[in-house]
């Protein structure tokens, strides 16, 4: 009973790769799932929005879009003790990653069980298993992990598929769709400084409420940043002439940044 398959999902970040790869489903390229799962942490860009509201009219299986009970993650920052971000602090390293474990994970958990109808309690890999295919591309193979959870086995199409982002982009393009947004909240601290440069040029609205988010932040503990030059974002060099790495590389459940 072990080996029975009780559903497949894709986990859709609503970035390059998680959109290539639900319309790879639509084409028939890959396997079709049962639905896509994007996790809300109420602080994604409003271009991501807009652009699961052009998905949902495409794509020939369900979106179902998810979040935490309770406040969004722009909303509990600076509130309490303890702040879910990767914080990058002044003494050096950054600060303990939950966000996506509670904003992005746990939701995408939780609602496959409810679209199975199984109690969240009760779903063990006896009661049959769950494919959760992920968007990771063959250049950012380090992301690739194995399930936290008995139940789902992890697949990931365009490893197989020996697809990079860069033939993801160019297989959009060959079928006529437009680049997909960046898949990943305002105030994030992986962004490069090209991200946060654009933000402040198109998107000034955003750009205002992610330094507003971050001023209550340091309110409570002067000593963090959203930015990786350690100072508050209203006073980073936002055109350095530099090469930052992917952190992205780093997130803890291949969900961000995809």
């Amino acid at each position: 009973m072990g080996d029975r398959l009780r559903g497949r999902f894709l986990s859709l970040g609503g970035g390059v790769q998680s959109t290539t790869m639900a319309l790879l489903a639509k084409h028939g390229e890959i396997q079709i799932p049962d639905a896509a799962i994007f996790a809300d942490t109420g602080w994604e860009p409003r271009a991501v929005y807009q652009h699961l509201d052009w998905l949902e009219g495409v794509l020939p299986y369900p979106v179902h879009r998810v979040s935490k009970p309770g406040p969004s993650l722009r909303d509990v920052i600076g509130k309490g003790d303890f702040d879910p971000v990767p914080y990058h602090a002044s003494g050096g390293g950054m600060g303990r990653r939950q966000c996506t474990r509670e904003y992005k994970v746990a939701p995408i958990q939780n609602a496959i069980k409810a679209i199975l109808g199984v109690d969240r309690a009760m779903l063990r890999k006896r009661d049959g298993h769950v494919v959760q295919t992920i968007g990771i591309s063959v250049d950012e193979v380090t992301r690739v992990k194995d399930s936290p959870v008995g139940w789902i086995d992890l697949e990931y199409p365009l490893i197989d598929l020996n697809m990079t982002r860069i033939d993801c982009l160019a297989w959009l393009n060959k079928h006529g769709y437009s680049r997909p947004p960046k898949s990943a909240c305002l105030g994030c601290p992986y962004h490069d400084n090209a991200y946060w440069e654009r933000m402040r040029r198109e998107s000034p609205d955003e750009w205002l409420d992610t330094v507003e988010v971050e001023r209550k932040m340091r309110e409570r503990r002067p000593d963090i940043f959203f930015h990786h030059s350690r100072v508050p974002l209203t006073e980073a060099n936002l055109r350095a002439d530099e090469v930052q790495l992917d952190m992205f590389s780093h997130e803890c459940g291949g969900v961000c940044g995809v």
